[in-house]
């Protein structure tokens, strides 16, 4: 990419969801060029960019101006099951969602919880188990994103009570490939 292009998305970006959350830095890059798969090992490509927005509203400006700027993205959660999680060509966006790590709401009486995608089965188990409450972990680290792990993985230790974990999940919030 170009350095004028480069800096009008840079630009752009900054201004979307504030210039300490978006990361342009060769050192930054370093740390999100690659991945286990055979093209992130044989082939590594450093991102242009790395964004880091606070909820649904700033992801889907940060994918509007990937959109507008025909900027390649890829999501990131936790990384720690990266499949195609390494750019693949040049002047790839990478949007790291470890800035959604929280808990909205925990309901004791009806036995749900809110979270952000970034918060941990840990996280997560701590707080429901603060108010007798149980969150099964399905086949992964417990340091994993909770809401990830629950769609893909499926099943837990307790699976034979509670269900499968993904049958668990009552709702999600997407942000679509054009940013609605």
């Amino acid at each position: 990419m170009d350095k004028e292009r480069h800096a009008i998305i840079l630009e752009a970006l900054q201004s979307a969801i504030g210039k300490e959350n978006v990361e342009d830095s060769p050192a930054v890059m370093m740390a999100y060029h690659r991945d286990w798969l055979p093209p992130g090992v044989l082939s590594p490509t450093l991102p242009e960019f790395v964004a880091l927005p606070n909820g649904t509203e700033e992801t889907q400006k940060v994918i509007k101006i990937c959109n507008r700027y025909k900027v390649p993205f890829i999501p990131l959660g936790s990384s720690q099951w990266s499949v195609t999680t390494a750019p693949n060509r040049p002047g790839t966006l990478i949007i790291d969602s470890k800035r959604m790590n929280g808990i909205v709401e925990i309901d004791e009486k009806n036995m749900y919880a809110i979270i952000e995608p970034y918060i941990s089965h840990a996280q997560l188990h701590a707080e429901a188990m603060k108010r007798g409450l149980h969150v099964g972990t399905p086949m992964n680290s417990s340091q994993c994103p909770s809401l990830a792990n629950h769609v893909f993985q499926g099943m837990h230790g307790t699976s034979y009570r509670t269900g499968y974990a993904a049958h668990n999940v009552l709702g999600v919030e997407w942000v679509l490939p054009d940013g609605a």
